[in-house]
């Protein structure tokens, strides 16, 4: 189990339809990423969600490949979005962004543009590959 400031870092799978995105998709991206891991039949880095309010963080565009492939569930890095390790800034900038506003969008479903945010501390969190094949539970893939 990874750390972030001494706060476990859970992996779980859970349902898609769980999550919470707050940013926008580019559909290009989204098709081109979900092709790519049809075609490894793996996804190798984790969706990172707030454990409390199943907001993603990280990983909008692998969300998004993963509902374009029928998959129930996704892999996750589960964190405690009130850990003072995690900080979120603008993408464009640099300047801290508010949490609050970041969840905010999330559970309104009104979605902030594409790269708004950036977690620079997410990114060190570990690969978890995991096969599309535990992520569609009962699908035969062909």
């Amino acid at each position: 189990m990874a750390c972030l400031s001494g706060a476990a870092v859970e992996f779980r799978l859970l349902p898609l339809s769980s999550l919470k995105p707050h940013e926008a998709t580019d559909p290009d991206h989204v098709a081109e990423l979900a092709d790519r891991i049809a075609e490894d039949g793996v996804i190798f880095k984790p969706i990172v969600v707030d454990r409390g309010t199943r907001v993603v963080l990280d990983g909008h565009h692998r969300h998004g490949a993963l509902s374009a492939l029928a998959c129930r569930l996704a892999p996750c890095h589960v964190v405690d979005y009130n850990d003072p390790g995690i900080r979120v800034e603008r993408w464009e900038d640099g300047t801290p962004m508010d949490k609050d506003e970041l969840i905010d969008h999330a559970l309104t479903g009104e979605l902030m543009p594409i790269k708004t945010s950036r977690h620079r501390t997410l990114r060190a969190l570990p690969p978890e590959p995991t096969r599309l094949t535990e992520l569609r539970p009962g699908k035969v893939d062909a």
